[in-house]
């Protein structure tokens, strides 16, 4: 995966801890996020606008991000359209933490590219067993991009050795016949 100059992500739920940005225009929310992160083994960093969120990305790398959907100048859907417009930030899972419970900012969210989304209040145990399930699910996908990267020349020889034989065996038919 390219990451364009910034910072892989860290995705191990063991060793280095997993960085989790949460963005939230409420300082207590934001607080309390980062204190519940940090005690299950995250690494937490805090925006307090979209507008900021979007310019940290140019320097740290979070594996999973927490966007509110309501905040001012720059809401949750915007923010979630440019992540994933932009190609060095377009893998990053976004878990939408709102108080809005409704099926048409789900399924906007959705949408736009959202992988969760959880409405507050949302319990601590629910809340850190989605981030980590939007890990592993990113663990299995470059897990599985490692194995096609280790299949791809194996592949490509057989490939060559197919169109071969089928070349060969065309050419013979045509003797034949």
């Amino acid at each position: 995966m390219k990451s364009h100059g910034v910072p892989k992500r860290e995705l191990r739920l063991s060793g280095a801890k997993p960085r989790v940005m949460v963005v939230d225009d409420d300082p207590d929310v934001r607080e309390v996020l980062v204190l519940l992160l940090g005690k299950a083994g995250f690494d937490a960093i805090e925006a307090d606008s979209g507008a900021q969120c979007l310019k940290l990305l140019q320097t740290v790398r979070p594996a999973v991000i927490l966007l509110d959907l309501m905040m001012p100048e720059m809401d949750g859907f915007e923010v979630c359209r440019a992540l994933k417009q932009d190609p060095a930030a377009a893998e990053i899972p976004v878990i939408v933490l709102t108080a809005r419970d409704d099926n048409g900012s789900r399924m906007r969210a959705a949408r736009l590219g959202a992988s969760d989304f959880l409405v507050k209040p949302v319990s601590s145990g629910h809340l850190i067993s989605r981030v980590r399930a939007q890990l592993e699910l990113l663990e299995t996908i470059d897990r599985t991009r490692a194995a096609i990267e280790k299949l791809a020349p194996s592949v490509q020889i057989q490939r060559r050795e197919t169109f071969q034989s089928r070349g060969k065996a065309r050419a013979n038919r045509r003797k034949r016949g």
